[in-house]
């Protein structure tokens, strides 16, 4: 059972990707990952529990029907467990630039159905509207756990996973408990919105670089930078946060396709045409 304080589950899902939810990529390689160890324990016990190596049929469920835009025929294997998975779910997808896979709804609410459908599929209730606010232990053997939720409801249950995130998360577990401590997770980076409120929305792939106050380098990432109202975004951003702290500074650098007198050739005659218009 899903208790949910929101009024659906996985209302967050919608938001990825700008509402369209890369959920995948056609190279899915742990090595890929920073955490290459975590990443291929996750992938061999997805595959284990029913990735599906040896094809994307899952036993009693018809063969998924996928896009033609996948580059996969409706009869092919699947290459990895995550399509597999995906593919049993009946999610239908395409890819786009650098292997980035999305559904071909171009709608993250595609993600999230199936993976709810799924879930019911598999037994799971949803309790939507439900805000636990504390959890009692068992007081003796044999006992269960005694989840209590705003409004003063209260269910029982032999083993409660709490997954809210952040301080909501402590403030839950009784007293003695053991627990994975909180992290910021990856996301954008607020910053002087004064000097990108003027480029909201605007995509552009480059070279970015995060330095502490002092101007020594943390960290760089090449690729897609999204700048926002409030700050930037974009994959390459997502990988810098892991290591962003309040007071950091970012530099962008141009991936220019033309050596810098090439560039300052071609700026300088544009602004000669500018100017001749005006």
């Amino acid at each position: 059972t899903v208790c949910e304080a929101d009024e659906r589950v996985g209302r967050s899902i919608l938001a990825t990707g700008n509402g369209r939810c890369n959920f995948s990529n056609v190279r899915v390689d742990a090595g890929l990952y920073r955490n290459a160890e975590f990443v291929g324990a996750a992938l061999a016990q997805l595959r284990a529990q029913g990735g599906h190596a040896d094809g994307c049929e899952e036993p009693g469920r018809k063969k998924a029907v996928r896009s033609t835009d996948a580059a996969l025929p409706a009869d092919a294997v699947c290459p990895d467990p995550v399509h597999a998975f995906f593919a049993g779910l009946g999610l239908v997808w395409r890819e786009e630039g650098e292997g980035r896979l999305y559904p071909l709804a171009n709608k993250a609410a595609s993600v999230l159905d199936v993976l709810r459908a799924g879930a019911r599929d598999a037994g799971a209730r949803e309790l939507c509207g439900c805000e636990a606010v504390r959890i009692d232990p068992p007081s003796h053997a044999g006992d269960r756990f005694h989840v209590r939720f705003a409004g003063g409801a209260v269910r029982h249950a032999e083993a409660v996973i709490v997954a809210t995130g952040g301080r909501t998360a402590r403030g839950l577990l009784p007293e003695g408990f053991e627990a994975t401590e909180p992290r910021p997770v990856l996301g954008p980076l607020r910053t002087d919105s004064r000097l990108v409120k003027a480029l909201n929305n605007i995509r552009v792939r480059c070279a970015i670089s995060l330095m502490s106050p002092d101007g020594d380098a943390k960290a760089r990432e090449e690729g897609e930078v999204l700048f926002r109202d409030y700050g930037v975004s974009g994959i390459a951003v997502f990988n810098l946060s892991r290591f962003a702290e309040a007071g950091d500074m970012l530099r962008i650098d141009l991936l220019p396709r033309m050596d810098a007198p090439m560039l300052e050739q071609l700026l300088l005659e544009r602004r000669s045409r500018l100017f001749a218009r005006a």
